[in-house]
This record gives structure tokens, C-alpha cells and sequence, in this order.
């Protein structure tokens, strides 16, 4: 919208009358399009079974929680390695523990949940760390090996 020839003033909604409605711009349709806000953290409230058999084949692991994004990855250890991840819920996700993290007896630490980046072009898993948004991971917990 532009002002009027006898305009005192810019055009404003407080001045409507330094504007020239006669002769203003053709209209254009604008589409707003609202970006996705994280939900929050991950949150890791329990895990099951509550204890892995060490010296073992593979298990599951199951973590329950809050805030798992689709696409995200239980994780283990202060390398962060992602395992390869089913997502059930937000609320709950499992992962099949190798024999090889099963060796001893001791514990599993640092275990939490990644959700993947907002801009990640795939899930987050060990080989494609990058899409493993680690600065906002879950708290850890530790998992007993017997």
C-alpha cells in the first residue's frame, strides 16, 4: 500500500488516512508454514528386564520413558554408541544387546535414548551419527550384567 499524494505522514493502521486504497498492489496469498517444536528431552524413567545375563547371546533391552521421537536410538556407553533401534512409543523403545556387550558381569553404563535432528535424512544408528541430536539426549541409567 502506498500513501496518498496529500499524505502527511507514512501509511500506517494508526494513519489509515495517508493511505491510498484506491490504488494499491494486487493481493498475494501467503502460506505460513509452522516448524515442528521439539517436544522435549528424552526422558528415561525404567528399563526391563532389570538385569541382562552376562556371558549370554543377544537380548532385548527395553526402555520406557518420555519424549522418544521415531527414528531415534537407545545408546550405550560414553562413546555413545547407537544400537540399532525399534520405536514403539513415544513413551518406549527396544534393542537387541549383542553377546558381545555381554562378556562379563558388571554393568552396562550410560545407557539413555537419542532422538534423531530435526534435519536428519535417516534414523540415527552408529553409521549415521549425524542424525543423533546429542545435545539434547536423555539422562542415562545403568543396566546390571549377572
Amino acid at each position: 500500500m502506498n500513501p496518498t499524494v496529500a499524505a502527511t505522514g507514512a501509511c500506517t493502521s494508526q494513519n489509515p488516512g495517508n493511505c491510498d486504497f484506491t490504488n494499491k498492489s494486487t493481493p498475494v496469498n501467503v502460506t505460513i508454514i509452522a516448524s515442528q517444536q521439539p517436544s522435549g528431552d528424552p526422558t528415561v524413567t525404567s528399563f526391563s528386564p532389570d538385569h541382562l545375563l552376562a556371558n549370554s547371546t543377544d537380548q532385548t533391552l527395553t526402555l520406557t520413558g518420555t519424549n522418544f521421537q521415531q527414528g531415534g536410538a537407545i545408546f550405550v556407553g560414553q562413546d555413545q554408541a547407537a544400537w540399532v533401534t525399534t520405536w514403539i512409543s513415544s513413551t518406549q523403545a527396544s534393542a537387541v544387546v549383542t553377546g558381545d556387550w555381554l562378556t562379563t558381569t558388571g554393568q552396562l553404563t550410560f545407557v539413555g535414548y537419542v532422538n534423531p535432528t530435526p534435519a536428519a535424512t535417516g534414523a540415527c544408528t552408529a553409521q549415521n551419527a549425524g542424525n543423533c541430536d546429542w545435545a539434547h539426549r536423555s539422562n542415562m541409567v545403568t543396566v546390571p550384567k549377572n
